[in-house]
């Protein structure tokens, strides 16, 4: 009996596994900003960035770039985990390129240092070239700017 539970368990640890590595299509999509968007009717978030909140006129800038980046082209994507808020956290793929690495590569988000410090090196030359946001000089942290309208409600 128990060797039916333990066997159970592993089968199921590994579907969850390589539900994880298989990249889904893309059937319908929404920009909502510049680090979060909805796949086939899923409200999802970008996983390892963080890009400025809307309606400031960076945030507008970031959202408007990932949509020309998005928009009518071949998409795919990841589920990493979900995050707090149960939105699922994404790798998104146009053409087989990593679209969260590329916002930050272009300068319209930042590297989230919090969960993952994947896209670093991208924000760093996207900072040294002055690309995208960076031209101004420097991002604002998005999560400085939540976290400033919390303590204030």
């Amino acid at each position: 009996m128990s060797t039916w539970i333990l066997s159970g368990v592993a089968g199921f640890a590994l579907l969850a596994m390589i539900v994880r590595l298989i990249r889904w299509r893309v059937k319908t999509f929404r920009v909502i900003d510049g680090d979060s968007v909805e796949v086939n009717g899923m409200n999802c978030r970008l996983a390892a960035i963080d890009a400025p909140e809307m309606p400031s006129t960076a945030g507008i800038l970031a959202r408007e770039h990932l949509f020309r980046m998005t928009v009518g082209k071949s998409l795919s994507y990841r589920t990493l985990s979900k995050d707090r808020y149960g939105r699922r956290v994404i790798l998104l793929y146009v053409d087989g390129r990593n679209v969260n690495r590329r916002m930050v590569a272009d300068g319209f988000a930042r590297a989230y240092r919090r969960y993952s410090w994947r896209f670093v090196w991208a924000e760093i030359g996207a900072r040294m070239a002055g690309r995208g946001l960076w031209k101004q000089g420097r991002i604002v942290n998005p999560e400085k700017v939540r976290r400033a309208r919390r303590s204030a409600a």
